[in-house]
């Protein structure tokens, strides 16, 4: 399998076109001795433009190519003929990228929030005015026409921030990567050593009426994430506009109640709306070790009913995962049409 190399952040610098000046032209023709001015209006200088593409997932596609110039207008013609408008420039970026100013403070200009956005973020140049315009009383053979205007630049950072519906939250080699691929037969590389997935992966669980989820694996938390350490911290951000969490637990570990708080720590230090996201608490490994009431005695009562066992050897709790997803599908997407269930 091909290597896939994941960006979620890049520095563009943008160019739109300068418009074409006006053209000076008068008529000649056998019955039109004096000659009437003519001159033809520039084209306007191509646009930079940015457009949702659904198949994205990375700016992978961007990291090599940091400057964009769309073209300049053509100068206008004799016989009032416009010129061509400038050809602009297209930038595909996946959904949930923004647009941010660059500098000490970034500020988010604008966000792709949905699978048909598509902004013309720089505009080109005017076209100029003919000298045609400028013909008046007292002016008959105007030998004047605007020059076209020039084009903006700009230089912006664009960044990425993964749309999924649930995001998978647990310490390095917990079985994340494992989890994601048996619910949703993604490629996300597994290992017993830590740090395996270095890059987010996606996953989309089906269910049996074909309505969907999208999982976020992210990288490995480690406590001191958000003083830099390790890789989870990187990717963080990636899980701030999902609408629920699945913190992922090994059940072989000697207090899995400590490992929970640790997350929830590294994750309020980061975001401290991330810990008021709904979550469910999943233990994995539970082939390995222990049986549920054992690991139960650990967590407070109160959250026991967002507790579910699962092992992707023997799909040990599949069942009640899947019903689980339906709940969340039903809560986060409600359709009143969809009342299959599993």
């Amino acid at each position: 399998m091909k290597k896939h190399i994941f960006y979620d952040r890049v520095k563009l610098y943008l160019h739109s076109g300068k418009g074409g000046g006006g053209c000076i032209s008068f008529q000649r023709e056998k019955y039109i001795p004096y000659g009437l001015p003519d001159g033809g209006d520039g084209g306007d200088g191509g646009d930079v433009v940015f457009q949702v593409n659904p198949q994205l997932n990375s700016l992978a596609h961007l990291k090599y190519k940091r400057i964009f110039k769309a073209g300049n207008g053509v100068r206008g013609m004799k016989r009032r003929a416009s010129g061509k408008k400038g050809t602009s420039v297209v930038i595909q970026v996946p959904l949930g990228s923004q647009i941010k100013t660059t500098g000490d403070t970034e500020k988010v200009i604008y966000e792709f929030n949905s699978r048909n956005d598509k902004t013309s973020f720089l505009k080109g140049g005017k076209g100029g005015k003919g000298n045609y315009h400028f013909k008046s009383a007292t002016r008959q053979k105007p030998i004047y026409a605007q020059s076209g205007l020039p084009g903006q630049s700009a230089e912006i950072i664009l960044e990425l921030k993964l749309l999924a519906d649930i995001g998978l939250v647990g310490f390095p080699n917990v079985g994340k990567s494992t989890f994601l691929n048996a619910l949703t037969n993604s490629r996300s590389p597994t290992g017993n050593y830590s740090f395996t997935t270095t890059n987010p992966f996606l996953g989309v669980f089906q269910m049996n009426d074909y309505q969907q989820l999208l999982l976020a694996d992210i990288p490995g938390v480690i406590e001191g994430a958000h003083q830099g350490k390790g890789l989870g911290i990187k990717f963080l951000k990636h899980i701030e506009k999902t609408s629920h969490l699945f913190y992922l637990l090994d059940s072989t570990r000697e207090n899995p109640f400590n490992d929970l708080k640790k997350l929830q720590k590294e994750l309020e230090f980061h975001n401290a709306d991330l810990i008021k996201k709904r979550f469910h608490i999943i233990f994995t490994k539970v082939d390995l070790k222990r049986d549920p009431e054992t690991l139960l005695k650990y967590f407070p009562q109160e959250i026991h009913r967002e507790i579910l066992f699962f092992s992707s050897v023997d799909k040990q709790g599949f069942e009640k995962l899947k019903q689980t997803l339906r709940v969340i599908y039903d809560r986060i997407k409600p359709d009143p049409s969809s009342q299959e269930a599993f």
